[in-house]
């Protein structure tokens, strides 16, 4: 699946969306620059009753514990 994103320009996780929805905010935030996926993480973090982020083992620029 990867080589096909890869051939496609698409984020993997593009194909995994269950929603069409999802898979849209899935194919724009890949497409976006660094500095506006740090936008909208801004933006997602400071919405009243949404969970922190929460890193994960696979997310770029984390490290496990």
């Amino acid at each position: 699946m990867s080589r096909i994103a890869d051939v496609l320009g698409i984020p993997v996780a593009y194909f995994y969306a269950d929603t069409d929805e999802l898979a849209d905010l899935i194919y724009r935030y890949g497409r976006a620059s660094a500095a506006m996926q740090k936008s909208v993480k801004k933006l997602l973090a400071d919405v009243p009753g949404l969970p922190p982020e929460a890193p994960l083992k696979h997310s770029p620029g984390k490290t496990s514990q």
